[in-house]
């Protein structure tokens, strides 16, 4: 984890290092906001079994008591060397059964079904419940407390264990199958190893850590949210590519909104500015002068805290600006063609199906950064040659998804409904990209013809 000191880690459990890793991811790096949530936690659990919790930076880690029966974190009751070996087993085995779903490469295995993979998590999920509950009561072999016996705690590691690989075997059967591709062995393999971080983070923190009520309850809901991203997960190509085409979409169809945003703004701006500036000379031109040198006042005081305002949209930038908002609305409409054509394959992918639909997100995943780019480049002050080699890529990937984008398996032919009317609102989306790319193209060539002529006058 970059950023946090050794000295640090060496000071967390297993279970409080995992814990900083998901949240550093989630809070992008913020290292002081996930060291203090970390800190606060253990006072929560040391509020909670009576104990003073001790600061995060001053936790006493005795190596010399690891393999002797007790747990690694604070107050951690005695744990029976066979249990500890049985739950380190576990984390071992769970971590193996990952590792092979990613390598695994046999196809000869069945292709399980959503039902199949429902079953699997609702076994898991049971385990999940029953070890938060048995293990919220006590430490594994003090009955006395109400915790579970050695033999209870053997059994339901047992079970949770084998619940699990269950689970791992009918992913890995899911991305081995003759219709996985590279992007739906990916997110299989991303869907299984939060699944199985959570799971090992909750043998970790009930049986080896000694992990109290309070934590138990936030290990165990971990596992549960996650067991239930694995139920929801794209189960096959069509569904995996569709999900990664969409987000795609979504980042396409933010840049056409805010560019949309800026050019309704410069508009309305210009309008005003228009109207106000009417009055010519005289009165109406000192008041407009006095206030012009109150706004350069502000700006020159502002300048100092780094304030600076943004530069005007001209005629000639607003109209461009125009035209490459139409560019990108046409390229949303070709994506969503796309994934409504995607929609139209029933049936699932054939193995040819999948490796046209991967070049095809290849592509599209392209689009986006170009995308930005494009949008980037329009505000003022506008770089002709910078927005001509934007667009033309944006049109060149367009080009590239129509043609490589295949046609739906066993659907009537074009003008017949079904595929065919899939294939045709493709091809009129690829066309409508190509004329709003026209357009943006002799808009920038006039802009560029025009420039000097004015430079001209502005000389005379």
């Amino acid at each position: 984890m970059e950023g946090v000191p050794a000295e640090t880690l060496q000071k967390l459990s297993p279970c409080d290092v995992a814990a900083l890793q998901e949240c550093l991811k989630e809070n992008k790096g913020d290292r002081e906001k996930c060291l203090e949530e970390i800190s606060a936690f253990q006072r929560a659990c040391g509020q909670a079994t009576k104990q003073p919790a001790a600061p995060l930076f001053s936790i006493a880690a005795d190596s010399s008591m690891s393999g002797t029966g007790t747990g690694t974190g604070t107050g951690a009751p005695a744990v029976s060397a066979a249990v500890r070996q049985q739950a380190e087993g576990i984390c071992s085995t769970l971590q193996s059964a990952l590792a092979a779903l990613k390598d695994s490469s046999d196809a000869s295995c069945p292709v399980p079904s959503r039902q199949q993979v429902a079953a699997a998590v609702q076994l898991v999920r049971m385990e999940v419940a029953k070890m938060g509950l048995l293990y919220s009561q006590g430490a594994a072999g003090s009955a006395a407390a109400g915790g579970p016996s050695d033999a209870e705690a053997a059994s339901l590691l047992k079970g949770f264990q084998e619940a699990a690989c269950t689970l791992c075997m009918v992913l890995t059967g899911l991305a081995t199958g003759p219709g996985s591709g590279p992007t739906l062995r990916a997110s299989l393999h991303q869907t299984a190893a939060a699944a199985v971080e959570a799971c090992v983070l909750l043998v970790r923190g009930a049986v080896l850590d000694g992990a109290q009520e309070a934590q138990l309850m936030v290990l165990s809901g971990f596992a549960l949210e996650m067991l239930g991203a694995t139920e929801k997960a794209p189960l096959d190509s069509r569904s995996a590519i569709g999900r990664a085409i969409t987000l795609v979409l979504k980042q396409l169809a933010d840049a056409r909104r805010e560019l949309d945003e800026e050019i309704e703004s410069a508009a309305d701006a210009d309008e005003g500015g228009g109207e106000s500036c009417e009055g010519g000379d005289g009165a109406g031109g000192a008041a407009n002068g006095g206030a012009a040198g109150a706004a350069g006042s502000d700006a020159d005081s502002d300048a100092g805290f780094g304030f600076q305002e943004a530069e005007a949209f001209t005629a000639r930038q607003l109209g461009v600006a125009r035209r490459v908002a139409a560019l990108l609305a046409a390229v949303v409409g070709l994506v969503r063609a796309l994934v409504r054509q995607l929609l139209a394959e029933r049936e699932g992918l054939s193995p040819d199906a999948v490796e046209g639909w991967e070049s095809v997100l290849f592509h599209v995943k392209g689009m986006g950064p170009v995308a930005d780019d494009l949008a980037a480049a329009t505000y003022p002050p506008q770089d002709e040659s910078e927005l001509a080699s934007a667009a033309e890529a944006l049109a060149t990937a367009c080009d590239l998804l129509e043609d490589e984008c295949p046609l739906p398996v066993g659907q009537p032919a074009e003008g017949q409904g079904g595929g065919g009317a899939a294939a045709a609102a493709l091809a009129e989306a690829a066309e409508a990209v190509r004329v709003a790319g026209s357009a943006l193209s002799a808009e920038l060539s006039a802009a560029a013809g025009v420039a000097p002529a004015e430079a001209e006058a502005a000389a005379a």
